[in-house]
């Protein structure tokens, strides 16, 4: 288990921050079901998904990891993608979210 991290969002997203991670958590598992299946354009469009919507809604971490693992696809580097899921992992499971 990872260090929690404590995450300051704007109070307008207190409301659909819930269901936004548990997205998240969906898109996880169509990540590793894409990568299982060898759909690495399918791994990237969603890295990219990650990318946009994360940044959009204050999680530059999770921005971060989502650029990686687009640019990951790109080049089918199975191994990175699964390190990179992994840290998605960590970072939900150890999130703190404030609201001001």
């Amino acid at each position: 288990m990872g260090k929690k991290k404590t995450i300051v969002l704007d109070k307008d997203f207190e409301e659909i921050i819930p269901e936004f991670l548990i997205k998240r958590k969906t898109d996880i598992v169509i990540i590793q079901k894409a990568l299982e299946d060898g759909d690495y354009s399918l791994v990237e469009s969603l890295g990219h998904k990650l990318k946009g919507t994360c940044g959009s809604y204050g999680f530059k971490d999770l921005s971060e990891i989502g650029k990686k693992i687009e640019d990951a696809a790109k080049v089918r580097k199975e191994e990175t993608i699964i390190k990179l899921i992994e840290k998605i992992e960590n970072y939900l499971a150890n999130i703190d979210i404030k609201f001001e």
